[in-house]
Order: C-alpha cells, then sequence, then structure tokens
C-alpha cells in the first residue's frame, strides 16, 4: 500500500488538490519517533487513514493512465476511467465487508473481554504509572497491558495486540508465570531472564492463578482488588 500512497500523494499534489492527507500522513509519521511523545497505537490506527486515501487515489491514477494507453479499452467502453473504477469497486467490495463482520464476530465471541477497567484497577495503573521511568519494565495480563500504555510511560512484558511481537507466545508465558503449576524456580528464572521490575497482579492475573501462588518480590502497593509486587 505505500508504494500507492507515494505515487498517490505526487499525483494528488500535481492535480492541486488539498494537502490535508499529505500533511496528515507526514506529521503522523514525525510523531512516532519525537522524544517528547509517548508512543501509542491510535497513531498507527490514524497514519491508515490519510495512507490509504492516497493509495486508492494513487491505484484509480494508476489505472485511469493505463486504461487510455490501451486502444482496446476504448473499444470496449466509451467511458474508460468510470468503468476502471467501477470494477475495481466491485472487486474491492468483499474485503470491504469482511472488516465490519469481523468486528462483529470479534465482539460477539469475547462477550466477556474487559473492554472497561474496573475502578481499583484504573487507580493502581495510575500509581505504577507514577512510579515508572521508560525503562521500567511491568508483567500483567493483556486486558491491564492493552490498557496501560494510556498512561504507562514504561515498557511491558506484553502490551496491546498489533504492537507486541509473538504475542501468543509471551501470552502463554503469561498465562504459565502465574499458574499455580509452575514450580517456583521456573517462575524466578523467567523474571530474571526478562528484567521483570514489577508484577502486577489484579482480578485478571488471580484468575489465571487457579490456586494459591506465593510470588516473588516486595508488595509495593495493594488495594481491595489488586497488589503490585516490586521485584529486586
Amino acid at each position: 500500500m505505500f508504494p500507492l500512497a507515494l505515487w498517490g500523494g505526487w499525483r494528488w499534489h500535481a492535480n492541486g488538490r488539498l494537502p490535508l492527507p499529505i500533511l496528515w500522513s507526514i506529521g503522523t509519521l514525525l510523531l512516532f519517533y519525537l522524544p517528547i511523545t509517548p508512543f501509542s497505537g491510535r497513531f498507527a490506527l490514524g497514519l491508515i487513514v490519510p495512507i490509504a486515501t492516497l493509495a486508492a487515489f494513487g491505484l484509480e491514477t494508476w489505472l485511469a493512465e493505463a486504461s487510455f494507453a490501451q486502444p482496446w479499452v476504448h473499444r470496449l467502453t466509451p467511458t474508460p476511467v468510470d468503468t476502471i473504477r467501477r470494477v475495481v469497486l466491485i472487486l474491492l467490495l468483499p474485503s470491504t465487508l469482511i472488516l465490519p463482520l469481523w468486528l462483529t464476530r470479534g465482539v460477539t465471541q469475547t462477550a466477556d473481554f474487559p473492554f472497561y477497567i474496573p475502578a481499583d484497577e484504573v487507580a493502581a495503573i495510575d500509581w505504577l504509572a507514577k512510579q515508572s521511568d521508560p525503562t521500567t519494565l511491568t508483567l500483567a495480563d493483556y486486558p491491564v497491558s492493552s490498557f496501560m500504555p494510556r498512561v504507562y510511560q514504561g515498557r511491558l512484558f506484553i502490551g496491546q495486540l498489533y504492537f507486541t511481537t509473538r504475542f501468543d507466545d509471551k501470552l502463554a508465558d503469561v498465562e504459565y508465570f502465574f499458574s499455580s503449576d509452575t514450580p517456583e524456580i521456573e517462575r524466578l528464572a523467567f523474571l530474571n531472564e526478562w528484567a521483570i521490575d514489577y508484577i502486577y497482579v489484579g482480578q485478571f492475573e488471580q484468575a489465571l492463578m487457579r490456586g494459591e501462588v506465593v510470588l516473588p518480590g516486595t508488595v509495593v502497593y495493594e488495594n481491595e482488588s489488586v497488589t503490585i509486587y516490586q521485584v529486586k
């Protein structure tokens, strides 16, 4: 999509159109790398809009110019550009419909997913955010970790879905760590291997334990729902 967006951006500018998609794309790319801007997945999601707009324009202009260069296209239709546009829209219709269907399917099949974080959890995360710096590494289950980047400036063992490498493997590691069946020596080896600074234990982590688990570290925060351990 990016090469099409580059072509579309050049043609967009050459046609004298308003430069909003181009400026939007450049501005969002700069925000990724400014040291004063905490990274957020919303920047990547926002970048898709202008990039896709320019790529669509680039695809249309490329096909239009290619169709004008072919005599056989003019023999098939008196309006080659409009015909090409209709064909492309028809071909892209299935993939366009997949997105809302996929989102609807995800919501209906994960009805118990915590789209909202309880107040006790939010208070604990806010406290942890004040103690952390960009080098701090925290271990927590995915529902909490996916929310933490909103306020937390440190690193996470498992973070937002599309911005975590080896997501499935790390999710399995989190489940294994909090399981009551995991030997303590393996739990300690895991903490040492990844140099974990804090262990966050809320309702989602407690659900993974399936029994009593004695976690290493010092309790540095506790409320009715959450306990946070600091690992030395």
